[in-house]
């Protein structure tokens, strides 16, 4: 297995708390729909060593890591490795996944698990999608073997719709290669220095992409969001209203179109893209989470060149002393409202977050582990790539938009001002005027 990286300072944002958590269309209605399950479904609690005896069961596990090369074997592994029921796999690229499974949950096929993240949680949820497993899982096991904040990742006004399965913030990483040929034998720290970095990688080659930061598609939004809050803006206000066309927010879009006219960022950037040049030696700087180096081993970088290739860093600051700044992100494992099978569901979810399972999948894609048996694994521990990432997240924001039910709608908005910001239709003030009207109204 291959190995990325160890948590000291991950536990740092987990364990503080046990010695914190370290990227769509919906319908809505006022209440979920009743479950379809047997009242023992819906009421028995999961005990921490119960065996659910349930070989003739047949349950289906929804999402997108089964569909993805980096993850796609050990999926199957989870899977094939579960005793007590039969497993089958519905997946989908990850854009598609809210839609695919509204639509199933409001038709007839069924899905007992599924796998999301947290800009898909709401939308969920408003949906009536989610089960709630307050009643599924024992309240004592949970608290017994996960620090609160991973468990509160998956809460919304104080109930549990879904389960950790790894958390982190999305961050950036460097090719520590292409700098050490401008000159640079460490990742900037500062917004001048970056800036500095991105014009003598420019000079050097005009090949590279000095900077792939996401300009389409929802990722967009999450890659603006840091920046935005770099340089001292919001995207909504401590009342909830809109406060994109502050100052710190027109600067923040002037920042990113002068980037662009300096050759530092380029339009129609998707995070896919981003993965893809980088690989190929094309780009010195994107934006990624956690996994990003095992992502680079399945785009073609070899083993032994990974640490010269891919190297994770904190995002430059505006002036000297501030804080970093980073987007929480993670994956959940949620049961489906309509499954007839709630209590083996919830049984299966265990024993994906089995230290039998997660240290496996820790090894081979670098998704940390949530429990607190696996954050205290030797595997994890010593694993220099985890402890790196755990410092970014120790800077780790909400996305502001994660309690929005129509969450992509707003990321939309975002990429789509950005976007007309970058090719020059729009001055910054016109694209944040934009963003505050269009924002409001969606919201």
């Amino acid at each position: 297995m291959l190995k990325f990286g160890c948590i000291k300072k991950y536990l740092t944002v987990l364990l503080p708390f046990v010695l914190i958590l370290g990227i769509a269309a919906c319908g809505s209605q006022d209440t979920p729909p009743a479950q379809t399950g047997s009242e023992s479904q819906t009421s028995e609690a999961i005990q921490p060593d119960d065996a659910q005896a349930a070989t003739s069961a047949e349950l289906v596990w929804s999402g997108w890591a089964g569909e993805e090369a980096a993850t796609r074997v050990i999926i199957d592994q989870m899977m094939d490795s579960y005793p007590n029921a039969n497993i089958s796999w519905v997946g989908w690229p990850w854009a598609e996944v809210t839609q695919q499974i509204l639509i199933r949950f409001h038709g007839s096929e069924l899905i007992d698990v599924a796998q999301i993240d947290s800009s898909m949680f709401t939308t969920l949820i408003e949906a009536g999608a989610l089960a709630d497993l307050t009643d599924i899982f024992d309240s004592e096991w949970l608290n017994e073997n996960f620090p609160e904040p991973a468990l509160a990742f998956g809460q919304m006004d104080g109930v549990q719709y879904a389960m950790p399965w790894t958390t982190a913030s999305i961050g950036m990483v460097y090719n520590p290669t292409l700098l050490a040929a401008v000159g640079f034998d460490s990742p900037p720290t500062t917004l001048d220095e970056f800036e500095e970095v991105l014009s003598r990688l420019r000079e050097y080659d005009s090949d590279i992409i000095p900077y792939a930061i996401s300009t389409t598609d929802t990722t967009a939004a999450f890659d603006f969001m840091p920046w935005l809050w770099a340089f001292g803006g919001s995207i909504l206000g401590a009342d909830g209203s809109v406060t994109i066309d502050s100052e710190e927010g027109i600067a923040t879009l002037r920042w990113y179109q002068e980037m662009a006219e300096r050759g530092y960022i380029r339009a129609n950037i998707s995070r896919f893209d981003a993965r893809q040049l980088f690989a190929q030696g094309r780009v010195a700087f994107y934006d990624d989470a956690v996994m990003a180096n095992g992502i680079a081993l399945t785009n073609g970088v070899e083993e032994a060149d990974l640490d010269a290739t891919i190297q994770p860093m904190l995002r430059p600051v505006l002036r000297s002393g501030d804080a970093p700044t980073s987007v929480m992100w993670g994956h959940l494992l949620a049961i489906i409202s309509t499954s007839d099978n709630k209590v083996e569901a919830a049984d299966f979810i265990k024993h994906v977050l089995s230290d039998e399972q997660s240290i496996p999948y820790f090894n081979q894609s670098g998704m940390l582990p949530v429990m607190n048996s696996g954050l205290s694994h030797p595997d994890v521990i010593n694993d220099t790539w985890a402890a790196q990432w755990s410092e970014i997240t120790n800077y780790g924001r909400d996305d502001e938009f994660k309690f929005f039910p129509q969450n992509a709608e707003l990321q939309n908005i975002i990429s789509e001002e950005l976007q007309a910001v970058i090719v020059g239709q729009k001055t910054p003030e016109e694209a944040a005027e934009a963003m505050r009207r269009r924002l409001s109204e969606a919201l």
